[in-house]
């Protein structure tokens, strides 16, 4: 209503018309997400003071916070992922510049120094912005194979290879001391957890007690120092976390000085979309639409994995395809490479061989 009058009355331009809706919006998102948050701070406190104690009330509070919560974070996503190029002939310097940039980017290949996955499936290694899915049975390593292939990362990127300098000059920042960074995102196992099974993967040691650790700190400490890359391994909780809180946390780290190359996310079926409240099956499709989405906006590779159905495995006479992924095939459609990952026997489930 303002606008109209504002533009009734002449008394702005156009364009500071524009402008002005423009900042009258992003106001209303800022102050929709504080709402949201003080609304919750207001449910919490009276929780705690004892004025909400029937579970079915409680629900229903619940129930219409996660609904608002997560419209607001929709609309934390369209403000997050935005870009846009104009081409024409007054604009010709800044599309050339676009192009050269985006061709210099793209040849920026990161090996996983895997032979059979470096030659075979990636082309030579992982691909800036690109989305990479492993498809695994239940128990079949996916945390494992994720955690193995971000050391691998880290291991093979060092401060004397041209790799790195071409990575600092193509994502170059205003920081003095820029850290280059693998990230870990874990929502099943804690920091704990993933850090127990890291040990072994960079000592060849496994580290069980307080007394393997103590045997042998020296050699994990010499191990630790020759890495020029940092891993961190972020734990989350299951089923409550989305691309955004990934893009959160990326974001603070690299206004603190890092640069993100690679994004592990263990693993795709116990993330949530943005908008939680659609039925699992097509949040796990968004979930990675999303996935893709902080691949383009860090623009470098992200891998993560997803389940084959139980069925699938144990029938011994039926072969294993796309359509035996757990809860959804969708969550395939905007993945760039799909590595199916399982024992090529035959599984007998009586035997647990094959």
């Amino acid at each position: 209503e303002l606008i109209d009058e504002l533009y009734q009355s002449q008394s702005l331009q156009h364009d500071e018309l524009v402008e002005l809706r423009l900042f009258i919006e992003n106001l209303s998102i800022n102050s929709s997400i504080k709402s949201t948050v003080t609304e919750v701070q207001n449910v919490a406190y009276d929780i705690l003071k004892g004025s909400i104690h029937d579970p079915y009330e409680l629900k229903k509070v619940f129930r219409e916070l996660t609904e608002k919560v997560f419209a607001v974070s929709s609309e934390i996503d369209k403000g997050l992922n935005n870009d846009s190029i104009e081409i024409h002939k007054e604009n010709v310097d800044p599309v050339l510049d676009e192009i050269k940039k985006y061709l210099e980017v793209s040849k920026i290949i990161i090996p996983t120094t895997i032979q059979a996955l470096d030659t075979a499936i990636f082309d030579r290694g992982l691909h800036s912005s690109r989305l990479y899915l492993f498809i695994m049975k239940s128990g079949g390593g996916k945390s494992t194979v994720l955690l193995s292939l971000a050391h691998m990362i880290q291991k093979s990127i060092c401060k004397e290879d041209i790799l790195y300098q071409q990575i600092l000059k193509d994502k170059a920042m205003t920081v003095s001391n820029p850290k280059l960074c693998v990230y870990y995102f874990t929502f099943e196992n804690s920091k704990d957890e993933t850090l127990e099974r890291y040990y072994p993967a960079i000592t060849g040691i496994k580290m069980n007690t307080l007394e393997d650790f103590e045997n042998n700190s020296d050699k994990l400490r010499e191990a630790i120092s020759q890495y020029d890359v940092a891993l961190s391994i972020k734990y989350r909780g299951s089923f409550t976390t989305s691309h955004l809180d990934i893009i959160r946390v990326i974001e603070e780290d690299i206004a603190r000085g890092y640069i993100p190359i690679a994004i592990l996310a263990d693993y795709i079926g116990i993330m949530v979309a943005a908008d939680g409240t659609i039925e699992r099956r097509l949040q796990l499709e968004k979930v990675t639409a999303g996935l893709k989405d902080v691949a383009v906006r860090f623009n470098c590779p992200v891998l993560s994995g997803a389940q084959i159905k139980k069925d699938s495995y144990q029938n011994t006479g039926s072969e294993i395809t796309i359509s035996d992924i757990k809860e959804s095939s969708g969550i395939i459609d905007n993945a760039d490479t799909i590595i199916g990952a399982w024992d090529s026997e035959k599984y007998d489930p009586k035997t647990g061989q094959g």
